[in-house]
């Protein structure tokens, strides 16, 4: 397995979308367990984060 776990993988995600950092990016996450890693990103790069339902 690539990552330990979510988290791990969210901060690994939040690395490569670094460059979107401060233009204030809408992280969407759906609720099956992802919108605990969209916190995570979304904190990183300085943007919201928002729920969309499938």
């Amino acid at each position: 397995m690539p990552f330990a776990n979510r988290e791990e993988a969210a901060l690994q995600l939040a690395l490569r979308l670094a460059p979107y950092r401060g233009g204030k990016p809408l992280v969407l996450a759906i609720p099956r367990g992802a919108v605990p890693m969209g916190r995570i990103i979304a904190d990183a790069v300085e943007g919201d984060l928002d729920v969309i339902l499938v």
